[in-house]
């Protein structure tokens, strides 16, 4: 029997973690029951986690970027990564866990509270599909991490934001909020300096760059990927396959194809 649905779900949540692992019903309104419930509204530059502070409740977000956060005495900041709509604030199995980061609203944003997923995790015999699904997700943020390592030890500019870029449309496609490579770039450019390690200035120059070569247009908040390929080459970006039975969405697959040829 078909599960009833809730004012406001745009299935976000069921989207990004069925595409991870297949969710049976039962599990998809447990998702489909957290997106339906009240949102929590922060502003832009809102604190939503401190670091090495206690977490009490995972949270989602629906709408809105955030960025986990790591500051220097001086106020220097180093962007570790960047929250997208359907990640996940505050989820961690650990006991009495605490932040390893702060987290940092970069727009305004709704978030959604989710205390059953922190049981769902632990619970694997009773939503088997969502607890792999999150074992998928926790593996998929593992593997961009180590993507922010390299890209900040050994990349030069042009091959760190041409990987960047590929990594954010990755995901937001995967969330069905790119459009043929084109998506919301809501960044101040000083956010994106703070995102891959460079000036403001260095930013500036590798961004005109890239569109003088026609490989992006960037304007009014949108980001559009004119030549992925191209930036897929430059960036050396790969999609995570993070099983053996986990594969990259068509378009990606289709895209390494045509690389590879």
């Amino acid at each position: 029997m078909a599960s009833a649905r809730h004012p406001g779900v745009t299935d976000l949540l069921v989207n990004r973690f069925n595409r991870l692992a297949p969710l049976s019903e039962q599990e998809c309104s447990v998702l489909r029951l957290i997106e339906g419930r009240a949102k929590h509204t922060h502003q832009a530059d809102s604190l939503l986690l401190t670091a090495r502070t206690e977490i009490r409740a995972p949270h989602f977000i629906v709408t809105g970027w955030a960025a986990r956060v790591q500051k220097l005495k001086d106020g220097r900041r180093q962007i570790i990564g960047i929250l997208l709509p359907g990640d996940a604030i505050g989820l961690s199995l650990r006991k009495s866990p605490l932040s390893l980061a702060s987290v940092l609203a970069l727009t305004p944003m709704r978030t959604v509270s989710a205390p059953e997923i922190t049981a769902a995790w632990s619970e694997r015999d009773r939503v088997p599909g969502l607890s792999a699904a999150l074992d998928l997700a926790a593996a998929e943020e593992e593997f961009f991490m180590i993507g922010q390592v390299v890209r900040l030890g050994r990349q030069p500019a042009y091959e760190r934001i041409a990987n960047w870029f590929m990594e954010l449309e990755y995901r937001l496609s995967c969330r069905g909020l790119s459009n043929s490579g084109a998506f919301p770039f809501p960044l101040k450019q000083e956010t994106v300096a703070d995102a891959v390690g460079l000036s403001n200035v260095h930013v500036n120059r590798t961004l005109q760059q890239m569109r003088r070569e026609g490989r992006i247009e960037l304007a009014r908040g949108r980001l559009s990927l004119l030549d992925r390929e191209a930036l897929r080459n430059a960036g050396e970006f790969n999609p995570p396959v993070l099983s053996a039975s986990h594969s990259a969405p068509a378009d990606h697959r289709a895209a390494d194809a045509a690389t590879s040829d």
